[in-house]
């Protein structure tokens, strides 16, 4: 009855695909673990990524805001309190900078003296009367600015600029998009308003040109100069905003065998990898069937770090850098194809495990609240993560945003990602909190120095901090399989548990314990915990280890009968050195695949750990991508390191690439 309930993590789904050799047999989904699943966190050894330790929160638990007059726009002090306080939110993202002024034909409106460009003496006098003054209120919360992203709605210029169009998007009838023609115009226009339009506090740290352009223009010369003109004039005038994009509207790369990589490849390439930073957004896409092709897609977990590891291994290879990364949008999405009306994404699906599931349905509002969190709760544990994907990328990815807003009401009062709702739908209704603040409240005071906490388990995301007498611990199951675990290290603490789960019925539940012991954990499918442990003293810090990414020689290589085997060098100048190394390949199957890789570095097979959640990556249109972590023995790394790559069942694939973490006790050279 529910055919993509494997991809949900729900333990109702009658089978689950589990591998021996290269096999699929069939077995129940929940599979508990017998033994405790050992995790070391070490609270005295800082974890230093890349020379950055310490946790910026600006960059991963912003609300999809952009934070002007959010005091007054969420109702009531007392909510504005919640959002700030208990939630522990930070700003994330505005939409539609230009085209917001563009609409006003007093603002924005051509210069007589110079066709084509926008009357500058009117504009920035106009921009300037209409600026509103910093909120103190504001300004105390969030510093001296709000560092939120910043993309401007389709077709955003003014058509005295000049439409740049390809035969494709011209063809979209009421969608049809164009860019700007005459990009040093429009680059001016942007500009002024980024310098006039807004305060030191209120300018966006990251400005993105336009959200999520039409797939024609991905590859097309003009869009890329267009960037690189727009960085320039924003630069002369604020420096401190960053430029970049191209705000690609989805992340599977790895599709069609990292086909789908190409458009990005060729933005970047266009750019000459000179933007401040490159940008995508990362949803995972739970459809109907109906949908047809890609009718479930998961990126987040571990397809989403090869995606991230091909992106900077080719800036790496190419231009001799990483780049920074903004996802100025990420979560999961579920759609359904056809006319009908729906109130809110989601609620054919909500609807119907709601209706079928749960046996004590709650009358009114309330239940309408709970029936629309099994819905949320997909979003949730999407963003949950590719937020902790991210955060063990300081050094590249430097701001995300959750699609989550504060409160829609104002334009869709039944919108499913705004984190208040108001009562019974109603206007100017009391406002109630979503499942969806869940995601702050797990998150809510994490701070401090990243510490080092290892998984054993490929399903488990780990994350550890350290501040003042706190150790914060993050867990992620990613798997809907039942894992056991044991926290060692944070013996003498006491604790505090915080915890996402869903019962049998599929209904979320966001809860508050104090466990006597981080001993015996048991996590079920897809439930994340944060541990909150609180020692008697400081947990003093007293040594660093530094990690470091090493990138491979080669990206996107094609396996099949002609080519077997895959092949990369990884060079770790200081491999010898290394306290402990990790392995990281990306991948990508046809339909029907097996999951498992065959991978050998300098004559040495390596075992490779076979995720549980491998299932949850397997489209059954498009096959299954996904990236192993491969422990390498210790003393096994060396300087050069030549790793092979095969799949044993014969069938094609691609590895998208092969990527080193080491960790060392020294700095090493990069």
């Amino acid at each position: 009855m529910f055919p993509y309930f494997k991809y949900l993590g729900t333990t109702l789904c009658p089978v689950v695909l589990i591998f021996s050799a290269c096999k699929k047999t069939e077995a129940p989904l929940v599979e508990v673990k017998d033994n405790s699943i050992q995790i070391q966190v070490s609270p005295e050894l800082t974890r230093s990524i890349d020379g950055i330790s310490k946790l910026d929160r600006k960059r991963y638990f912003a609300l999809a805001d952009h934070g002007e007059n959010l005091d007054k726009r969420v109702g009531s002090d007392e909510r504005f309190d919640e959002l700030t306080e208990d939630f522990d939110i930070s700003l994330g993202r505005i939409l539609g900078p230009v085209k917001g002024y563009v609409k006003n034909s007093k603002i924005v409106r051509e210069d007589t003296a110079r066709p084509g460009y926008v009357d500058l003496e009117n504009l920035i006098r106009e921009l300037e009367e209409r600026r509103q003054p910093d909120s103190g209120k504001l300004k105390a919360i969030f510093g001296e600015n709000m560092n939120i992203a910043a993309h401007d709605h389709h077709n955003a210029y003014p058509e005295f600029m000049g439409k740049y169009e390809t035969p494709e998007s011209a063809q979209e009838g009421s969608h049809a998009q164009y860019i700007p023609k005459d990009i040093e115009a429009a680059a001016e226009l942007s500009a002024r308003i980024l310098k006039h339009g807004f305060t030191d506090f209120t300018r966006p740290a990251y400005y993105e040109l336009v959200n999520e352009p039409h797939w024609s223009f991905f590859k097309d010369q003009h869009l890329a100069d267009w960037h690189l003109a727009t960085k320039r004039k924003v630069h002369e005038l604020t420096p401190d905003v960053q430029v970049g994009g191209l705000c690609m509207s989805v992340a599977y790369f790895y599709k069609d065998y990292y086909k789908n990589w190409l458009g990005m490849k060729s933005f970047i390439d266009n750019t000459r990898g000179e933007l401040d930073f490159y940008s995508f957004h990362v949803y995972d896409y739970y459809r109907n069937p109906e949908a047809g092709k890609n009718a479930t897609r998961i990126t987040s977990g571990l397809p989403l770090e090869g995606v991230l590891d091909l992106v900077n291994n080719y800036a790496v290879n190419t231009f001799g850098k990483e780049l920074k990364l903004v996802v100025s949008e990420h979560g999961g999405y579920a759609s359904k194809p056809g006319e009908d009306k729906m109130d809110y994404d989601g609620q054919f699906l909500a609807d119907e495990l709601y209706d079928s599931l749960v046996e004590e349905k709650k009358d009114g509002f309330t239940g309408e609240m709970e029936r629309r969190s099994m819905i949320q709760w997909l979003h949730v544990s999407s963003i949950l993560a590719n937020t902790l994907t991210f955060m063990d990328r300081p050094q590249s990815v430097v701001k995300s945003v959750p699609f989550i807003l504060a409160n829609t009401e104002a334009w869709d009062p039944k919108y499913y990602a705004s984190v208040y709702t108001p009562e019974e739908y109603e206007k100017g209704a009391e406002l109630q909190a979503s499942f969806l603040a869940s995601f702050y409240k797990l998150f809510a005071g994490i701070e401090g120095r990243r510490v080092i906490a290892d998984s054993p388990d490929p399903d488990l995301q780990v994350r550890a901090f350290a501040d003042g007498k706190k150790v914060y611990t993050i867990v992620n199951n990613l798997s809907t399989v039942e894992h056991q675990i044991t926290l060692s290290g944070l013996e003498g603490a006491k604790h505090e548990e915080r915890r996402i789960s869903r019962g049998k019925n599929m209904l979320p539940s966001y809860t508050v314990s104090e466990p006597e012991t981080a001993k015996g954990i048991v996590l079920g499918s897809r439930e994340v915990i944060v541990y909150i442990s609180t020692f008697p003293e400081e947990v003093k810090e007293k040594s660093i280890i530094f990690e470091k990414v090493f990138y491979g020689d080669r990206i996107t290589q094609k396996i099949d009968g002609e080519n077997p085997v895959a092949t990369i060098k990884v060079k770790v100048p200081d491999g010898g050195k290394a306290l402990d190394s990790m392995l990281r390949i990306g991948i990508d199957r046809g339909v029907n695949s097996s999951y498992f890789v065959n991978v050998s570095m300098n004559h040495m097979p390596l075992n490779v750990p076979q995720e549980d959640s491998a299932t949850r990556y397997d489209d059954s249109d498009d096959g299954y991508a996904s990236t192993k972590l491969i422990p390498i023995p210790a003393g096994k790394l060396a300087k050069e390191n030549n790793i092979l790559i095969s799949f044993p069942d014969g069938g094609d694939g691609a590895v998208g690439s092969a990527v080193i973490r080491a960790r060392f006790s020294q700095p090493s050279v990069k």
